[in-house]
């Protein structure tokens, strides 16, 4: 899939695995994450976690990530349906995972899952967009290059009437093969919807975590605890 090519060619995970490991308790062992994509996260987490399972949404990814991790375990499945009746210190959610949760009431499902599922003093991290950033209208256009291909995206992001949190956001893939010079066009169409860190503080604090942190601006990372944290060095 095209994403899995543009993940692997142009995103650094690391500092994705740096803000897991700064935020885990100190005793934390069993990592959950949603959203896992291609995998390329869960490769850092196994090498430190003692017990981790990715799971997606989509098959084609599960496909992709088995072959791709080694100790890790992985499994279709989404946050508001996770397939596994065990605790876990960590739960993960990368990506568009939240801003895919248009329902006030299912982000609530979610947050409320995650607090059955955490053990006593386990924390989520997860991060969106912030609601007062995003511009509507916006368009921008991207090239990313791993021989024999070149892939350029052109993506935009637009308010849906009505509604000034919910953006339509397309984007459109162009991948050229230098070998055969055949060319491919790939669209995709999401609706997405940001969030200000206030509204998700709220949430979480209705849900029953009691410590909760924000970190950026654009992109904001959120680490909610069920309990006073203890972090990991």
């Amino acid at each position: 899939p095209v994403y899995d090519f543009i993940y692997t060619v142009d995103y650094d995970y690391s500092q994705q695995f740096n803000s897991v490991r700064a935020a885990s308790p100190t005793t934390a062992s069993r990592v959950l994450e949603i959203g896992c994509g291609g995998g390329h996260l869960l490769q850092y987490l196994e090498s430190t976690f003692e017990f981790v399972i990715g799971i997606d949404e989509s098959r084609d990814m599960i496909e992709i990530t088995s072959e791709r991790v080694n100790e890790a375990h992985v499994a279709v499945g989404d946050a508001t349906a996770i397939p596994f009746d065990v605790s876990f210190d960590v739960m993960v959610m990368f990506g568009p995972v939240i801003s895919q949760i248009t329902a006030d009431r299912r982000l609530s499902s979610v947050f409320e899952q995650c607090v059955e599922q955490l053990s006593p003093s386990g924390a989520i991290i997860f991060n969106y967009h912030n609601a007062t950033k995003l511009e509507d209208g916006r368009e921008s256009t991207h090239q990313y290059v791993h021989s024999p291909f070149t892939v350029t995206q052109v993506e935009s992001t637009n308010v849906i009437d009505g509604d000034e949190n919910i953006y339509e956001y397309r984007v459109q893939f162009e991948i050229d093969d230098a070998e055969t010079g055949c060319t491919r066009v790939v669209e995709d169409q999401l609706q997405l919807r940001m969030y200000e860190p206030q509204s998700i503080e709220k949430r979480l604090r209705n849900c029953g975590f009691e410590a909760i942190e924000h970190d950026g601006d654009n992109l904001i990372t959120t680490t909610a605890y069920r309990s006073a944290p203890k972090r990991s060095v």
